[in-house]
């Protein structure tokens, strides 16, 4: 028996404190089981205090009997004591399949047992085979683009990272010799990343991109799909539209190079890691960009796994993968480096463009990764070089200082321009600061923005 002060302890992921030992203490038990593990502390109250009650040797093996009876695991029972009172620990290890008590499953979340649903579930008993190592049924190299396979194996080849033995021209042999296609068949792995149309197999399995004009109000949305490759692709350059662009020219090289409002590498970046680690088992979810005027936030579905916390993040943590083959085929493509190694060069990337570093939050049915942009002059503010605006938006910002407008109101000017090349130019302006967009999309229009706005 050890001397220990229960208020030394918290109720939290992994340890709760019960009065008695009833049914609300299975709960926890069969709870912890299906997460990391956890203890159960008797008799506590939920301040860590002791309540007086007696533990005699019978006491604790009929516990240990109704937690092998009920959950089917063997608990380790660890008797305490603390200025002449006596309490219980009764612990149980993390179960590889979950287990149900009463035909029920619970699962710990934060200091809170909850009872799970089917996804959490489904997800929980699949956990000790991958979601991307699984095969899918009913398909076969017809449905998968050849070109895209092709030009992987060649990039790989490239970057060292495939082997110069296998035949780029050869679709199945590098999918074999990257453990994409089994004996069993196709892995879902293999159909994300080469499909012609995997949405038609996992409907959420796509990037949307919005940009809002405020905190509420969406000016563009667009939903990007294809395989992996082709939506990391497609939602850069989303991003990268709606950016600011100028250009800056380098002393050294004697020529103009692009300057983007965040570095692309850390766009890139971003978006690839949530492509990678994002949790597939979560049918429904896709991942979201959000683009305001100064933020850019990455939402991906299924938050961190576990082992892994916001805080490991900021250091230097072991690779805690959920989706190994993605992550793995990724990284052949030469369009990652070593594993784990991401947030580290995101974080570079944003400090050498004299960048706030990156914002991370765990929500668990998501994991956010928000970048800031500082703006110069006032707070807020963006300064704009108006020589880079085109006739059209200068035109635009001149009716504006007499009321608000309308696109209508440019295409009447300038008809020979199509209609989205003016909707595109106020938008820019939106993002720019210089306007704001008002109303929904049918009815929207336009006034100048203040400065206090």
């Amino acid at each position: 028996m050890s001397e220990l002060d229960p208020k030394n302890f918290n109720e939290d992921q992994q340890t709760e404190f019960k009065e008695s030992f009833k049914e609300p203490a299975l709960k926890a038990l069969c709870a912890f089981a299906n997460k990391e593990g956890g203890s159960v502390f008797v008799p506590l109250n939920d301040k860590g205090v002791i309540v007086e009650e007696s533990w005699s040797e019978e006491k604790i093996e009929d516990i240990a009997n109704r937690v092998i009876n009920n959950l089917g695991i063997q608990p380790s029972i660890r008797s305490h004591h603390w200025r002449e009172q006596n309490y219980i620990e009764i612990n149980v290890p993390k179960v590889e399949s979950p287990i149900p008590l009463k035909g029920r499953y619970y699962i710990r979340v934060g200091n809170t047992t909850q009872r799970m649903n089917p996804e959490q579930l489904k997800s929980r008993m699949l956990e000790s085979v991958p979601w991307d190592t699984q095969i899918v049924e009913n398909i076969s190299l017809a449905d998968l683009d050849e070109s895209e396979i092709k030009r992987f194996a060649k990039s790989g080849q490239e970057a060292g990272r495939i082997s110069a033995e296998i035949d780029p021209t050869e679709p199945e042999e590098i999918l074999k010799r990257t453990h994409l296609l089994r004996e069993e068949g196709f892995t879902n792995a293999c159909l994300l990343l080469f499909g012609k149309k995997p949405q038609r197999h996992f409907p959420s399995a796509n990037i949307r991109l919005s940009e809002f004009a405020s905190e509420t109000e969406i000016i563009n949305d667009k939903t990007v799909k294809g395989n992996l490759f082709q939506q990391v692709r497609k939602s850069e350059e989303v991003v990268k539209d709606h950016m600011k662009h100028g250009y800056e020219v380098s002393e050294q090289k004697f020529m103009r190079e692009e300057r983007w409002t965040y570095p692309l590498p850390a766009i890139r970046e971003g978006i690839m890691n949530a492509v990678i680690h994002r949790d597939y088992y979560k049918q429904g979810s896709q991942i979201q960009v959000k683009l305001f005027d100064n933020r850019i936030s990455i939402f991906s579905p299924g938050g961190l796994p576990d082992r892994l916390s916001v805080d490991d993040l900021l250091t230097t943590h072991p690779s805690v993968r959920r989706n190994n083959l993605l992550a793995d085929i990724f990284f052949r493509a030469g369009l990652i480096e070593a594993f784990g190694t991401g947030i580290s060069r995101i974080r570079k990337s944003l400090d050498r463009a004299g960048l706030p570093a990156p914002e991370f939050e765990d929500k668990g049915h998501s994991f956010v990764m928000t970048l800031y942009q500082q703006f110069e002059g006032k707070a807020g503010e963006a300064t704009v070089d108006f020589d880079e605006l085109n006739d059209r938006q200068k035109k635009a910002l001149e009716l504006a200082e007499e009321g608000s407008i309308r696109t209508k109101d440019l295409t009447g000017i300038f008809n020979e321009v199509e209609k989205r090349t003016i909707r595109r130019d106020l938008r820019e302006l939106v993002k720019k600061g210089l306007l704001k967009a008002k109303g929904k999309t049918r009815n929207r229009y336009y006034e100048l923005k203040n400065t206090s706005d």
